[in-house]
């Protein structure tokens, strides 16, 4: 009872496993842990152009209110005094920047360097007084 018929094992037996090799099938490789770069030097920062150095400004002159000469008139609301020819009319009018801004009206520090920024340094020096 044990034998095959017609090609069909008997029932309970184990299949021969075929004899004929098959062919091979190419199993995927294991991959290969990556291989560490080597550190790339680092390049020496590039400085950055120079720019030259900027030509420092004038400062400006120390001016001596008392030698600023001409027709000073103060200018209560603008807290300065002038010396622009439209004087006439005014009820007070002084010889010196110092004289006008020394009054009891008129705040003295105020007064000058308001009225020293209305001037340029060209206007100040065709009025300064020099003995």
């Amino acid at each position: 009872l044990n034998k095959s018929v017609g090609g069909t094992p008997p029932s309970g037996s184990n299949p021969t496993p075929p004899t004929a090799p098959s062919p091979a099938v190419p199993t995927p490789a294991a991959p290969r842990p990556a291989t560490p770069r080597p550190t790339p030097v680092p390049t020496p920062a590039t400085p950055r152009p120079t720019t030259p150095p900027k030509t420092p400004k004038p400062t400006k002159r120390i001016i001596d209110p008392s030698k600023l000469t001409g027709k000073f008139y103060p200018d209560f609301d603008a807290g300065l005094c002038l010396a622009d020819g439209k004087e006439f009319g005014q009820a007070y009018t002084f010889d010196t920047l110092d004289k006008c801004c020394t009054n009891a009206l008129m705040n003295y520090q105020d007064c000058v360097t308001y009225s020293l920024e209305v001037y340029t340094e060209e206007d100040l020096t065709a009025v300064l007084c020099v003995w």
